[in-house]
């Protein structure tokens, strides 16, 4: 054998020796394995292929330890090749193997040929452990106990051997529950104990604790409890970081304790388990911390069962979140979410978050898909019930679309048995959403729904009631829908369905309970809807006698609010078909009860306006009679009266929409605010209508801000000059209301004037203001500062002219001042009292008629 081939065949050959005596599988193999490949690659350079088969031997029996090796301990993917000992021998009695390796061959096909077989049989154990099949486990520990006698097993593979056959013995008691197998594991254990050294015997004392604690639990000796207690204390005690070991240890002494609580009933052993277990969990960076978080959380569950005390819920909580979000293995996961959830259920009953509620809905999309049957209908019910309440907080899309969906999708399955309830609940979520979307879909299903619940049984009169009325609201609304599509036929079956519905639930209720008013409300709506679409005089007489009854059963504020303009307008009809006394007193009754700014409110006071318009415009006869002056004064009176009533709703519900307008920039929302006025202003003669014009001026301001557009700025002056003009001759409130929309024109046309430079603007403006200021100054001061910096501005501006020209209205939106050079040059031969020819055929310089003609300006 070459000279330069001794020293790595010696290297390889001392690296197996150290193998096979040793079983590391650490630094030592990586080395042999570079050695091995050295080894090699040098004998095949040097063309000594007579020493070639020497080192192959030696390589096969170096990769063939170490194939076992990583078989066993599952640490590569490549088959164990089950030839090498063929290769070995081989090797090893060819002529080409030198004496001195050849005895090695030997050898370490032996020691590895021992090796293997107890390896073989700890695997056989394990996989019996894991069939769960006692004959099968006895027969494999049987083999392994002969494999592990053998003198020959090296060391490591002795300890492997003894610590796999006290988990059998565990095992074996697991199923048998004789506590000899106990007794027979706690004695391998020692064995253990007594020839390990490092890693190996923490191993094996975390393993003894364990089977002390276990036969604890079954003999409850005391002599096992104190030995354990005397192996974990040093690591229970102080607040030392712990390693993995120890916190193996305080971890068994907290399940002692937790098995002491369990049963003496003791809570000081609870609070002992409580407190080693936060010792344990700060040091737990393992992928065995979600398993003790979880186990953690649950001591806290079953200390706030005895105590409820609120902080034991909250750390249960917090602890099971620790748990769920570092748990990776899925069954583990999903029992931890499970558990988090009916926690946190339990304090937002107690106490109401938005943080828990959130948190429950986010838990309850991952769990849904996890269950079946009744306990999946119950989540998604949940649910849709949380997504509602945080819909009514935020009014999300989002959240009310998802509520839907979550109670839909159980209502949709054909084997789920629903209560009346969430099917209601879905019928008036269903409402909601069509009001803002206008799908008819959604009121279609909103029927469905509430239909199907009204034919479930209910739990008592309360809930049918409940049920019913939501059925009634969709009915309602598909009939407006239908009635606006033009589908009389449809309406009027709607509108049927809708006041049987509503009189099937106010039957449920004595006349005079006033839990039934709210239905006795419904009634009274769907025979007045159902009067306005055939006429009916009876569907009118029973709408007005059950409004009124209503009305007498509850005459509070809301219900007047609620049920009142409907009453008022039938009232109303009823007045001008019959034109008796009887019902226009009715009709004053009802309105010193109190009117509201609400839409329907004002809807009905503008139709009883205009019936006294026509009727003292008309002069028509009442009952038969000619008509005689005290009626037409009675009517004028009625009349004068219901006006202020009017226009005050009418102000205040301008005033919400155009502020909700202005502030989200909604065009339309003013728009509609301007219009109410409009409406107002028709009713009313021109002095009682000042009220109205200046706030409709005031609006126009709103909209020019909007639209830019000069004819509202021109409306709005105007509007607020003649509002002013006619408050003046009251002296008192008026007055300041007069001065008030004074100051406000004034400030219009200074931006108008800002706007087309026309002197004419600030010597009204000036005028305005002239003409307020002493009744600011009096009832008004911080009004009047106000002017009084805005008059002396003007005044400035009077004494000190800008450049002072007349545009047009074309283009002027968002100008407030002259840039261009044709306008800069205009402005300057006005100043100088020269006309100029200019590009801006709008220009004029003078008081003349001419025109101006177009020229380019002078190069």
């Amino acid at each position: 054998m070459d000279e330069d081939l001794g020293p790595h065949l010696a290297a390889l050959a001392n690296a197996v020796v150290a193998f096979v005596e040793t079983n590391e599988s650490g630094p030592l193999l990586d080395a042999a394995t570079a050695t091995a490949a050295v080894t090699v690659a040098a004998a095949a350079e040097a063309g000594a292929r007579d020493d070639l088969a020497t080192s192959w031997a030696v390589v096969a029996m170096f990769h063939s330890c170490r194939q076992e090796v990583e078989a066993y301990e599952a640490t590569a993917s490549a088959p164990l090749d089950s030839a090498w000992l063929l290769l070995v021998l081989s090797a090893a009695a060819s002529d080409q193997v030198p004496d001195q390796l050849r005895q090695l061959a030997y050898a370490v096909a032996e020691a590895v040929t021992i090796e293997r077989q107890a390896r073989a049989a700890m695997r056989a154990v394990t996989k019996a452990i894991f069939q769960d099949d006692l004959a099968i486990l006895d027969a494999s520990m049987a083999t392994l106990i002969i494999a592990a006698d053998d003198a020959e097993l090296p060391p490591r593979t002795w300890l492997r051997c003894q610590n796999k056959l006290a988990s059998s013995y565990w095992h074996r008691f697991d199923v048998t529950h004789d506590p000899l197998d106990l007794d027979r594991a706690l004695a391998i254990n020692e064995l253990v104990i007594a020839d390990a050294d490092g890693r190996d015997r923490a191993e094996a004392e975390i393993a003894r604790v364990s089977l002390l604690l276990e036969r604890f639990r079954i003999t409850g000796a005391a002599e096992d409890l104190v030995r354990l207690e005397g192996l974990c204390a040093t690591s229970a005690e102080g607040a030392a970081p712990l390693d993995h070991f120890t916190r193996e240890l305080v971890i068994v002494l907290r399940n002692a304790r937790l098995e002491q609580f369990e049963t003496t009933s003791n809570p000081a052993w609870l609070d002992a388990a409580i407190d080693l277990g936060e010792r344990a969990v700060r040091n737990s960076r393992d992928a065995e911390s979600p398993v003790l978080l979880a186990a953690h959380a649950q001591a806290y569950v079953t200390r706030h069962e005895l105590t409820r005390n609120a902080e034991d819920l909250d750390k249960a909580i917090e602890y099971y979140r620790y748990s769920h979000a570092e748990a990776v293995d899925p069954p583990l996961a999903f029992s931890v979410a499970v558990a988090l959830w009916d926690l946190l259920s339990q304090r937002s009953r107690i106490r109401p978050s938005k943080e828990d509620r959130d948190e429950l809905i986010d838990l309850s999309l991952k769990l849904t898909p996890s269950f079946n049957g009744d306990l999946r209908t119950e989540l998604e019910h949940r649910r849709s019930r949380l997504l509602w309440d945080r819909f009514n907080e935020t009014l999300s899309p989002e959240d009310l679309n998802a509520a839907i969906q979550a109670a839909r999708a159980p209502a949709d399955r054909p084997d789920v048995r629903l209560a009346s309830g969430d099917l209601s609940n879905l019928c008036y979520m269903l409402q909601v959403q069509y009001r803002r979307t206008n799908n008819l879909g959604d009121i279609d299903d909103a029927v469905t729904y509430g239909r199907r619940a009204t034919h479930l049984p209910h739990g008592d009169s309360a809930a049918e009631a409940r049920h019913l009325s939501n059925l009634f609201g969709a009915l309602a609304l598909r009939a407006d829908a239908g009635r606006e599509a033009g589908a009389s036929r449809e309406t009027r079956s709607l509108l049927d369905e809708a006041v049987r519905v509503a009189e099937r639930a106010t039957h449920l209720f004595a006349p005079d309970d006033p839990n039934g008013v709210s239905h006795r409300n419904n009634l009274a709506v769907a025979l007045w809807g159902r009067f306005q679409a055939g006429g009916a005089p009876e569907d009118l007489d029973r709408s007005i006698e059950h409004a009124q009854l209503s009305l007498a059963t509850n005459p509070s504020e809301e219900a007047s609010s609620s049920l009142g303009p409907t009453l008022l307008a039938a009232l109303t009809i009823r007045f001008d078909r019959m034109r008796d006394t009887a019902t226009l007193d009715q009709i004053t009754e009802l309105i010193n009860r109190g009117v509201s700014p609400a839409p329907t409110w004002l809807n009905a006071l503008g139709k009883l306006l205009e019936l006294m318009n026509r009727l003292i415009d008309d002069a028509l006869p009442i009952e038969d009679m000619e008509f005689d002056a005290a009626r037409l004064t009675k009517y004028s009176q009625i009349r004068d009266e219901l006006l202020p009533v009017y226009e005050q709703c009418a102000v205040f519900m301008s005033f919400e929409l155009v502020d909700t307008g202005a502030q989200t920039r909604n065009l339309e929302l003013v728009e509609d605010a301007i219009g109410i006025l409009d409406h107002a202003m028709s009713l009313a003669d021109e002095p009682r209508s000042a009220i109205l014009i200046g706030t409709r001026g005031e609006f126009l301001i709103r909209r020019w801000q909007l639209t830019l557009a000069r004819a509202d700025l021109d409306d709005a002056i105007a509007s607020l000059i003649r509002a002013a003009d006619l408050a003046s001759a009251d002296h008192n409130r008026t007055s300041v209301m007069a001065a008030l929309h004074r100051r406000s024109a004034a400030t219009a046309l200074i931006r108008r004037f800002r706007r087309r430079r026309n002197a004419a603007d600030l010597d009204e403006a000036e005028q305005q203001l002239l003409l307020a200021e002493p009744v600011l100054a009096k009832h008004e001061p911080d009004a009047h500062a106000e002017l009084t910096s805005t008059l002396a501005s003007v005044r400035a501006t009077r004494e000190h002219p800008p450049h002072l020209i007349i545009h047009s209205d074309v283009g002027e939106a968002g100008r407030e001042d002259l840039t261009s050079p044709y306008a800069t040059a205009n402005v300057q031969a006005w100043n100088r009292g020269e006309p100029r020819k200019s590009g801006l055929t709008w220009v004029q310089t003078d008081d003349t008629e001419r025109g101006v003609q177009p020229s380019e300006p002078a190069p």
